[in-house]
C-alpha cells in the first residue's frame, strides 16, 4: 500500500532538486553566475535532500510495519541502491574526474537502507535521540580529515576533498532515523493515525514521487542536453 501524501512530497523534493540543478548548472556551464556557497543556494540543496532521506526513512518504517520484510530483504535493496551509486561513480569519473561522485546521496541511501534495520523496531523516542546524536557527531567531523579516503563514508574527508555530491552516514543517518521515528508515530502497523480523504491535487506529484529514482539518474543529463542545445540555438 502506497500513502499518497509521503509520494507528494517525495515528488515536491524532485520538482525542487530538478530546479537547483538547472541552477546549477547553469552556473557550472558559465551561464549565469551565483554564489552556492552560501546564503539560499547553499541551503536550498540541503533542506531538498532532507527531505527525500527523511521520507526514505519512512519509507523503511512501513515497509517493516506491513510484516513482509526480513533483514534480507533490506540487506539486499540496500546492495541494489549502493550498486546505483557505483554507476554513478563510474559515469562521474569519466565525465568529472576532478569531483567525481564517490559517496554521493544514492549511496547513502544504500548503507543507510542495511543499517536501518536494527532501528526499525525501536521507539520513536530512542530513533529521535540516536538521530539527534548522529547530527551532531556528524558536525563535529566536519573538521576532521584523514591523508586516506578509506573513512570517507562515515565523514572523515581526505584532505583537498572535492566532490559534486557527498553524503557521509554522520549525520546524514540522524535524518533517516528521524523519519523511521515519524513513521512508527504516525504509521503504526501500517495505517494513518488519522483520517484522510485521498484528493486528486496530489496524484501530480505522487507520481512524479513513485518515479523519484529514475527522475534522479535522467534528470541531469537531459538538464546538460538542453542546456547546450540552448546555448548552440542563442
Amino acid at each position: 500500500m502506497r500513502f499518497k501524501e509521503l509520494d507528494a512530497l517525495r515528488g515536491s523534493a524532485v520538482l525542487a532538486m530538478i530546479v537547483f540543478h538547472a541552477f546549477y548548472d547553469l552556473d557550472l556551464t558559465g551561464a549565469i553566475n551565483i554564489d552556492l556557497s552560501s546564503g539560499f543556494w547553499w541551503f536550498f540543496p540541503r533542506a531538498i535532500a532532507s527531505v527525500f532521506i527523511f521520507v526514505a526513512g519512512i519509507s523503511l518504517s512501513l515497509s517493516y510495519s506491513s510484516g513482509r520484510m526480513n533483514f534480507l530483504h533490506y540487506f539486499i535493496r540496500g546492495v541494489k541502491l549502493f550498486g546505483i551509486g557505483i554507476v554513478i561513480t563510474c559515469v562521474t569519473y569519466i565525465f568529472v574526474p576532478y569531483a567525481y561522485i564517490r559517496f554521493g546521496i544514492i549511496h547513502f541511501i544504500g548503507i543507510a537502507t542495511m543499517l536501518s534495520f536494527p532501528f526499525l523496531k525501536r521507539s520513536s523516542l530512542l530513533n529521535i535521540s540516536l538521530g539527534m546524536l548522529s547530527i551532531i557527531a556528524g558536525f563535529w567531523l566536519k573538521g576532521v580529515y584523514a591523508p586516506y579516503p578509506y573513512l570517507l563514508w562515515l565523514g572523515v574527508k581526505p584532505y583537498s576533498f572535492y566532490t559534486l555530491d557527498y553524503f557521509p552516514v554522520l549525520p546524514w543517518f540522524g535524518a533517516i532515523l528521524f523519519g523511521i521515528a515519524a513513521g512508527n508515530f504516525f504509521y503504526p502497523q501500517h495505517n494513518r493515525r488519522w483520517d484522510m480523504r485521498e484528493t486528486e491535487a496530489l496524484e501530480p506529484l505522487a507520481i512524479i514521487g513513485s518515479h523519484s529514482l529514475l527522475i534522479y539518474l535522467l534528470h541531469q543529463p537531459i538538464l546538460l542536453f538542453l542546456i547546450s542545445l540552448f546555448e548552440k540555438i542563442i
